[in-house]
């Protein structure tokens, strides 16, 4: 009971904010540009980090960007495209994500993004 009705209510609002913020603080969202991980992008926006969304979809990203800068104007926003499914090392990863953000405050990071494979159990 607790948990599902007792928390909630005396739960800040902008917990996230008040443990991971910070002046200038970002947090970045992979899979940001639909569904749950764009929800958690306008979310985080609402408490006051700075979004940057990693996706495949650069056209999706800015659509979703201009709309988290509509209603958060004084958010900053930032667009990373990587398609994770052809990520296979370290180095790519540092290639295309990592040099882009290293000089970024990050207080959240949300992983959203998923790839599949399909074969024999």
């Amino acid at each position: 009971m607790w948990r599902h009705f007792g928390r909630p209510i005396f739960q800040p609002k902008n917990r996230i904010w008040k443990t991971y913020g910070g002046e200038d603080t970002w947090a970045i969202v992979t899979g940001g540009s639909d569904g749950i991980g764009f929800a958690m992008a306008l979310k985080l926006a609402g408490e006051g980090f700075n979004i940057c969304i990693v996706s495949r979809s650069e056209k999706k990203i800015n659509e979703k960007l201009n709309l988290i800068e509509v209603a958060y104007p004084n958010i900053k926003t930032k667009s990373i495209v990587a398609d994770f499914s052809k990520l296979h090392s370290i180095s790519d990863y540092q290639e295309q994500i990592g040099d882009k953000v290293k000089d970024l405050d990050i207080g959240v990071l949300a992983l959203n993004a998923g790839v599949g494979s399909f074969g024999a159990f």
